[in-house]
């Protein structure tokens, strides 16, 4: 076990790109996903995922890089979340931000519900690692949550045990869901990807 406690060797996680581009991403869902230079952690601007749901489902949008198509990974991000409940009477609003990996499933990031019509709530800057692992020994797949405290990384919450079975290669897509009434808002910045 390695000194930050994964059950794969730290050094078997190779550097893969820092900064990614957000060109090299595929965006799909039914709101709208660009570029935002007028709300950023670094840099000149960070990638805006958009929803409004308007009480029909939960609707979705995704940003999907193909190219880490690998059964063990590591993604470090700058998330922030917000959502805004519509102004009448029993409005809500329900947002969620993830990392997802196919073989793995979801690791939530960010949860808000929001049910004071006409206001905004919001999850501001943080750094995430999200780490998906297969431990070959008990044949079980793996994923964890930690978050940075300004000095190291903290784990957020237990080992997630997914199941047994080897894991399938899979992408990195970083996921926004929303329901109720009025508009989540789902910002990524400064993302780190590595692989196994």
């Amino acid at each position: 076990m390695s000194s930050d406690g994964m059950k794969i060797p730290a050094r078997s996680y190779n550097y893969r790109t820092k900064h990614e581009s957000y060109s090299e991403w595929t965006f799909a869902g039914a709101g709208s996903g660009a570029l935002d230079p007028s709300v950023k952690y670094a840099g000149t601007s960070s990638y805006k995922s958009s929803l409004n749901p308007n009480y029909v489902g939960t609707p979705t949008n995704t940003l999907t890089r193909d190219a880490f198509s690998c059964s063990q990974l590591r993604v470090i991000l700058w998330r922030r979340h917000s959502v805004t409940c519509k102004s009448g009477a029993g409005d809500n609003i329900t947002g969620d931000q993830y990392v997802r990996h196919p073989g793995y499933g979801d690791v939530l990031l960010s949860h808000i519900y929001n049910d004071t019509p006409g206001s905004t709530v919001t999850n501001d800057w943080k750094k995430y690692r999200v780490s998906f692992w297969y431990d070959s020994a008990s044949n079980t797949r793996f994923a964890r949550r930690e978050y940075w405290d300004g000095s190291q990384w903290v784990q957020d919450g237990a080992d997630v045990n997914i199941g047994s079975g080897a894991p399938t290669a899979g992408s990195i897509v970083l996921k926004h869901t929303a329901m109720g009434g009025g508009w989540s808002y789902a910002w990524y910045d400064e993302l780190e990807v590595y692989t196994a």
